[in-house]
């Protein structure tokens, strides 16, 4: 069998990780396209070595923010953290 690539996403509510997958797959050199992981970890290619990703990273996220708080002149923002459904 001939694997081309993976596709991963992890449980919103358990402690599992794409980590392992992206790990194993990084040996045999296939590819693993995250659909929902922002961890940071991920952006290491000397560990993470063809982990690809379809939402950026939560650090650029917020360097947007940032920036177009910054632009706007905002001094004061509120946020209010998203509801468990």
């Amino acid at each position: 069998m001939i694997v081309y690539a993976m596709v991963v996403s992890h449980e919103q509510s358990g402690d599992l990780s794409p980590a392992a997958v992206s790990y194993t797959s990084g040996f045999y050199q296939i590819p693993v396209i995250g659909i929902s992981s922002r961890d940071a970890a991920f952006s290491d290619k000397n560990i993470h070595v063809s982990f690809l990703r379809t939402v950026p990273p939560y650090y650029h996220q917020a360097d947007v923010w940032l920036e177009m708080l910054s632009h706007f002149g905002y001094t004061k923002v509120s946020l209010k953290p998203r509801s468990k459904s």
